[in-house]
């Protein structure tokens, strides 16, 4: 129940994260960000998706890392 549970919730936000890059509201490359990463739990395609946008690129990878560092702090209080 759990993995289709991240599955699912990887999806929606891979879905949102591409309606967030023509939409002002979402933040895109984040929301895209997030979806890889809860996918790559679950899947080795997805991981190793995710480890070549990673050195393609950088920058947008610190940010994401920067906003889930932000979000584990939120949700540990």
């Amino acid at each position: 129940m759990k993995r289709i549970m991240i599955l699912v919730a990887g999806w929606i936000c891979i879905w949102l994260g591409i309606m967030g890059l023509f939409l002002p509201i979402l933040q895109g490359f984040l929301l895209i960000g997030f979806g890889l990463w809860l996918l790559s739990k679950e899947s080795t395609v997805m991981r190793r998706f995710s480890n070549r946008l990673q050195k393609r690129y950088p920058k947008e990878h610190q940010r994401f890392l920067a906003w889930k560092s932000r979000l584990v702090t939120l949700f540990k209080k």
